[in-house]
């Protein structure tokens, strides 16, 4: 009897012990660090201390001003340098310090603050840091495998400077990379700008930053069956708001279904001005930005675009040589532009 008491005490202790390790690696994320081993192990950071300092200049400003977390979640390990990203064979390994802010983008939502919770954030790290680099010779860069979404990734390292990884995804799970890392005379570091393109080839990572900045893919059956439309132009001092009018809205959708389909090209912030929600019979919801003065109409899942006037020789054979497609293609359809200003631009 004893024994069978002694047994069952055991295992009642065991027990215990395995729901207290749990709630351990579930607690506050303050002065914890995330590493990139395979169980995913939640460990205190034992290099370098993180400064309490935050960068001043206006580039990292401007991104925290989005959003950035208020719990202080630290990146740690001995594999980590203390300031730098480091590529090791063909892999990126993150810079000792803690993560600020993850910010998204889509073709129909501006970039925003995405609150990441603890199990994301650090599948994303381990997403990012098993991924394979590749660089521009042994992938080339194809306008068309383009989808027009990304995620920036801001940290701070243990110098108090920040370092930006943007990553932008590719149909083909060769996910374009572009590392900022701020210096402290001034001058930034940008690694992955054009033409010495990097890459992170990886369909776990893509399929996971699509999940986090809420990429979904739109078909043509979903903007032909548009119902409610609402507009907000944010490109003057107050915004202006409406709704499109049925016939309206036919006009919309028979000048989306009149252009060819076209992958993104980049405007600034400055011309996306147009905010569009569109409403399907099905009660789905479409998100646009249409760029007036670039004629631009993004669309989740989808990019549409629109030329204003001529384009030049010398940009008709970049465009054939670059992005591999004619730009007279495309001319013929001349004249969309000016019909959807004149039912979004108000």
């Amino acid at each position: 009897m004893f024994k069978k008491l002694s047994f069952l005490l055991i295992i009642i202790i065991l027990t215990f012990s395995v729901v207290g390790c749990n709630e351990i690696n579930n607690i506050e994320l303050e002065d914890k660090s995330f590493t990139n081993e395979k169980d995913n192990e939640i460990v205190p950071s034992t290099k370098n201390p993180v400064s309490d300092k935050v960068p001043s200049s206006s580039q990292f400003q401007e991104l925290i001003s989005f959003g950035s977390y208020t719990d202080i979640i630290r990146l740690g390990g001995e594999h980590r340098d203390s300031n730098d990203v480091v590529f090791n064979d063909d892999k990126l390994i993150l810079p000792e310090g803690k993560l600020i802010t993850v910010l998204g983008e889509t073709a129909g939502i501006l970039k925003r603050f995405i609150d990441v919770d603890e199990d994301n954030i650090r599948q994303l790290i381990r997403e990012i840091e098993n991924a394979k680099v590749v660089d521009s010779e042994t992938v080339k860069y194809n306008f068309q495998e383009t989808i027009d979404g990304s995620i920036d990734i801001v940290l701070i390292n243990t110098s108090a400077e920040y370092i930006r990884l943007s990553i932008y995804l590719n149909s083909k799970n060769n996910h374009s990379i572009q590392i900022v890392h701020e210096n402290t005379n001034g001058e930034d570091t940008i690694i992955g700008k054009y033409p010495d393109l990097l890459y992170l080839h990886s369909e776990k990572l893509g399929d996971l930053i699509k999940d986090i900045i809420g990429w979904k893919f739109i078909t043509n059956k979903d903007l032909n069956n548009i119902l409610h439309v609402n507009v907000r132009n944010i490109s003057n001092e107050s915004d202006v708001e409406f709704e499109l009018t049925e016939e309206e809205i036919k006009i919309f959708i028979d000048t989306i279904a009149s252009y060819p389909a076209m992958l993104p090209r980049e405007y600034s912030s400055a011309y996306k001005n147009v905010i569009i929600e569109a409403i399907t019979d099905e009660g789905k919801t479409i998100n646009m930005i249409w760029a007036p003065n670039g004629g631009g109409l993004g669309i989740e899942g989808v990019h549409y675009q629109f030329f204003f006037g001529d384009i030049g020789e010398t940009d008709s054979q970049w465009l054939k040589e670059t992005y591999g497609f004619s730009a007279e293609e495309f001319m013929q359809h001349g004249g969309g532009s000016g019909k959807l200003n004149e039912i979004l631009v108000r």
